[in-house]
């Protein structure tokens, strides 16, 4: 009877410290759900939802390899539940294990076809594995079945412009883009790619106004930096080329 109570007290204990930490999740305190779940962990290793939403924080802290090596351990504890497919493909994606980001990816539909965010997670590992017809299939797939939710959580237009951009297909990346601008118009990380597509489209003047927005919105963006860089070296090149035009008229 002793022996049952402290198990109960065991779970109750677990659970306390589980709770604790998706609580810090949401809250954005990710420092504290770590260590709130590594309690829960620690109190019983053998609970897939600890690993999970402890590779969740990890997720939300961008330390991804610390990720995948939670969320392996809730699938091998939980191999039922496709959820944990879902987050450990996308953490794959995210250290650029693209081909085993696909495998789990497809375990997953062998679940469900309809899956949205599995269908998000394949389109993003074959943009990597350089896949990128199969990758705008599976990100209109994921579109065509995504509820409000999941299009107010996910960028489609993103995410189809970039591959379009990756494609060459520049005009079609810029449609995607200009989507997204509705969708968030502050979003600096969206002017940056504009102004790099309007660089290799040439249009240098669009260029400048895209990226001005884009430091206007976030001066600290290093896709914006990199960006302005690449303009600045294409407007330098232009400059030269019309001063020998000058100099041979």
């Amino acid at each position: 009877m002793v022996q049952q109570d402290n198990g109960k007290d065991q779970i109750k204990t677990r659970n306390s410290y589980l709770k604790r930490g998706i609580w810090h999740n949401r809250l954005g305190n990710y420092t504290k759900a770590v260590k709130a779940l590594q309690k829960a962990i620690d109190i019983d290793p053998y609970y897939a939802e600890s690993h999970s939403n402890l590779g969740a924080a990890y997720a939300l802290m961008k330390n991804h390899k610390e990720a995948v090596a939670c969320f392996e351990k809730a699938l091998a504890l939980d191999p039922e539940n496709p959820i944990l497919y879902y987050r450990l493909g996308n953490s794959y994606v995210e250290v650029e294990r693209f081909e085993e980001a696909k495998d789990i990816a497809i375990e997953a539909l062998k679940f469900n076809q309809d899956l949205v965010k599995v269908h998000y997670v394949l389109g993003r590992c074959h943009v990597g594995l350089q896949m990128f017809d199969e990758a705008i299939e599976h990100f209109n797939i994921s579109r065509e079945l995504a509820s409000e939710y999941d299009k107010d959580e996910v960028d489609f237009d993103f995410y189809l412009g970039h591959t379009r951009a990756l494609m060459g297909q520049l005009d079609l990346a810029l449609e995607h883009f200009h989507k997204s601008l509705e969708r968030e118009s502050e979003a600096s990380l969206v002017h940056a790619v504009i102004a790099l597509v309007y660089i290799e489209q040439g249009k240098l003047e669009e260029a400048e106004n895209a990226i001005t927005d884009s430091l206007l919105l976030d001066p600290l963006c290093v896709t914006a930096h990199n960006v302005l860089e690449r303009l600045e070296q294409e407007q330098a090149k232009l400059e030269e080329a019309e001063a020998e035009q000058a100099e041979s008229e």
